[in-house]
């Protein structure tokens, strides 16, 4: 009781932060939180590809296991599964969501929000391949044919990034915090999925997947931080004019 009289307004800052009530202080602190820690884990995958530390050490023998392993069913699902990381279903997908939550939600700046998340994600992995410049692996036959450098992984970093988009538009949109909880479950879960399947049909080594996900993770969460503190200081602008 002593520490709540003494630090009551520290308390109070800190519980509207994570209260569900303050939903701008919730997503501002949850979106803070990703980038740090989506930053950090990225800039240490990144470190062990350079350095070849002992997570790189993994990507051989993960992607051989892999190889032997592999199952004429299973390939057909993973070249199915894999393609839901790519811009050519990505994007008349989000055009598609954005524009309902534009004239169904009036959510006039969704389409703009998920545009982006998925562009700029895209764009972004473009030029740390170039730096990078690392080999695709060459392990076991070869699934299909796949152009371009591995680090990181565009599909894994597009799963993360443009799902976890769809999974934060429509959670705001659902009632209760169970559905929310599925909203993004799904979204883990698919963009896990489709991370596997680059390992699996070896387009990517596992650090190749898992920064991916760093990347995808830690630019999305730039993303939603800033909008929802755009539309935060928009909404308040709003109302201090309309008194």
């Amino acid at each position: 009781m002593a520490l709540r009289e003494r630090y009551g307004t520290q308390v109070d800052f800190l519980l509207r932060r994570v209260s569900p009530e303050e939903a701008f202080g919730l997503s501002l602190t949850v979106g803070l939180i990703l980038l740090i820690g989506c930053g950090w884990a990225f800039g240490e995958v990144l470190d062990a590809v350079i350095d070849r530390e002992e997570v790189a050490a993994l990507d051989s023998p993960v992607t051989s296991w892999l190889v032997a392993h592999r199952t004429p069913l299973l390939t057909v699902i993973m070249k199915v599964v894999t393609q839901l990381g790519g811009l050519w279903v990505l994007a008349p997908l989000l055009t598609i969501v954005g524009l309902v939550a534009a004239l169904r939600y009036r959510q006039t700046d969704a389409p703009g929000f998920l545009a982006a998340s998925s562009l700029s994600t895209a764009a972004l992995v473009a030029a740390i391949k170039l730096l990078i410049a690392r080999p695709r692996p060459r392990i076991g036959a070869i699934v299909a044919t796949y152009g371009g450098y591995a680090f990181p992984s565009g599909h894994s970093a597009q799963a993360v990034a443009a799902y976890a988009a769809l999974a934060f538009l429509i959670a705001r949109s659902v009632g209760s915090w169970r559905r929310r909880v599925i909203v993004w479950a799904a979204a883990v879960m698919l963009a896990a999925v489709i991370g596997f399947s680059r390992l699996y049909l070896g387009a990517h080594w596992l650090t190749d997947v898992l920064g991916g996900f760093a990347i995808g993770g830690a630019w999305l969460a730039l993303l939603v931080t800033t909008w929802t503190t755009y539309r935060h200081r928009r909404r308040a602008r709003s109302q201090r004019s309309s008194r």
